[in-house]
C-alpha cells in the first residue's frame, strides 16, 4: 500500500471518533496528476492544532501549536508505513 493511500485511510477512519470529542479533522489532497502529489491532515481542538503534510516522495512536514503557544515544526523523511505510523501516532497524541 502506498503511503498517501494509507495516510488517507487512517485519517478517514478517525473522522467520526474525533468529531464525537469536539475535535475537527480537516483532510486535503493535491490533484494526483501533479509531479509531487501530497495529502495533508489538520487536527484542531479548542486550544491546539496539529498538521501533517505528506508527499508521495516520503517527505513530511509535522507541525503543532500547543495551548501555551509553543510551536513545534519538524521535517521527516518517511521510508515505510511503520515510520508513518509512528508519526501519525504523534499527530494524534499532540491534541489533548
Amino acid at each position: 500500500m502506498r503511503l498517501l493511500e494509507f495516510f488517507l485511510m487512517w485519517a478517514k477512519s478517525l473522522e467520526e471518533w474525533l468529531g464525537s470529542r469536539n475535535i475537527v479533522l480537516k483532510i486535503g489532497a493535491s490533484p494526483p496528476d501533479i509531479p509531487k502529489p501530497a495529502v495533508w491532515v489538520a487536527i484542531v481542538s479548542l486550544d491546539e492544532e496539529s498538521e501533517l503534510i505528506l508527499w508521495e516522495t516520503g517527505e513530511a512536514e509535522f507541525a503543532c501549536k500547543h495551548a501555551g503557544g509553543e510551536v513545534v515544526q519538524e521535517h521527516h523523511e518517511i521510508a515505510d508505513i511503520s515510520e508513518l505510523g509512528r508519526l501519525l501516532s504523534r499527530l494524534l497524541m499532540s491534541i489533548n
